[in-house]
């Protein structure tokens, strides 16, 4: 499952959540009330033309739409959380013995520079302690690509 295709699917389980669906509902019925007011009031300007009902629809579809691009934005941000793997080497540890490397997919599918950079770290001869003996790569289906490259260098 790409990463784009798992943020879908996480932003339309957060969508159904109830946190959402009572909202939704209480907009539905307030959009229904207000297409309802809006119609009597054209119907009662304009008649009952074909261009009221059209611009009954149109109106209704934009004001649906900005609801969607809200909802949107607001779970997004709800979501998103950053990250920096960026560690310097003079903060990194003493070496070990062993060291596991849980490891994620690059966005090309390729192991990401820090899992690399970890492994190489450990393998300096100038790294305080013992000499590094075994290395556990941890990857799920997703990053399987990424955890053999590893394993393979």
């Amino acid at each position: 499952m790409s990463t784009r295709s798992r943020e879908r699917s996480n932003l339309i389980k957060q969508m159904f959540s109830g946190e959402v669906v009572l909202p939704f509902f209480v907009g539905w019925i307030l959009l229904g009330l207000m297409t309802s007011a809006g119609y009597s009031l054209l119907t009662y300007a304009f008649g009952d033309r074909w261009p009221v009902f059209a611009a009954i629809f149109v109106l209704s579809g934009v004001v649906l739409f900005c609801i969607y691009l809200v909802l949107e934005r607001h779970l997004r941000r709800s979501l998103s959380v950053e990250v920096s793997a960026q560690i310097g080497e003079d903060t990194m540890a003493a070496s070990h013995r062993a060291l596991v490397v849980l490891v994620g997919p690059g966005s090309d599918g390729s192991p990401k520079p820090t899992h690399v950079s970890a492994v190489e770290y450990q393998l300096k001869p100038e790294v305080q302690g013992p000499p590094l003996e075994h290395v556990w790569y941890v990857y799920t289906p997703e990053s399987e690509a990424a955890g053999r490259l590893l394993r393979e260098r």
